[in-house]
């Protein structure tokens, strides 16, 4: 086991769409969302009073803008540092040892699609509606949009132990979680984390492989 201080370099490339736990590397089709609204709404005070798990709500689907507000608070880029020719994001969410190993799958009529921050798009990787698929839970089957939180354990490097990569992937999904609950609480949106899923078929479906599912947030409108 290390421990501090060690070196380490971050690499990055200029897409988060193609993953060593991913089979599909090549998206079948991009959507090019909307440049997220950064400014102005709630305050985080008010946020926090108004934070609450939602299970019912309107099964009509949010816009392409608000998921990609929804979608950069989760997880997106919120900075970018210069290293000669390179890049390296800062996200909205922290990630121990900036490992920045968390993906989000978003589920919709339309199919299942990744979710790349640091280009602003969703790579679609199936074709079919895969909801039902996610719990039996009916909040969840029927809502227009399902965000599934992975965390790719193939990215914690810095890590070679287990416990460590159990207990920092949890800690990391947390906080993506928790940036999609105030998110929602700022914007009238309802959601809910949900541990009741069915992980192993998941990730069957998403061709995972050192990747773990951990949550899934219904979204809709109150």
């Amino acid at each position: 086991m290390r421990f501090w201080p060690f070196s380490y370099i971050v690499k990055h490339t200029n897409s988060q769409l193609v993953s060593l736990n991913i089979e599909h590397t090549k998206p079948i089709t991009t959507i090019e969302l909307p440049a997220p609204n950064k400014n102005g709404g709630m305050s985080v005070s008010e946020a926090l009073c108004k934070r609450r798990s939602i299970r019912n709500f309107s099964s009509e689907r949010i816009s392409n803008q608000q998921l990609s507000d929804l979608l950069w608070s989760a997880c997106g880029i919120n900075g970018e540092r210069k290293n000669g020719d390179r890049s390296n994001y800062l996200h909205t969410n922290p990630t121990a040892c900036n490992h920045q190993e968390v993906m989000i799958y978003v589920f919709m009529k339309e199919g299942v699609y990744l979710y790349d921050s640091i280009n602003n798009c969703l790579g679609q990787i199936k074709k079919k509606d895969f909801r039902t698929k996610l719990s039996k839970l009916s909040f969840v089957q029927n809502a227009a949009i399902c965000l599934c939180l992975v965390s790719d354990i193939s990215k914690m490097t810095r890590f070679d132990d287990k416990y460590r990569r159990d207990m920092y992937s949890t800690l990391d999904i947390g906080y993506v979680s928790e940036n999609i609950y105030l998110h929602c609480a700022a914007n009238n949106l309802a959601t809910c984390a949900c541990g009741l899923v069915n992980r192993e078929k998941i990730a069957y479906l998403l061709g995972l492989n050192r990747a773990k599912v951990f949550l899934v947030h219904p979204i809709g409108i109150i």
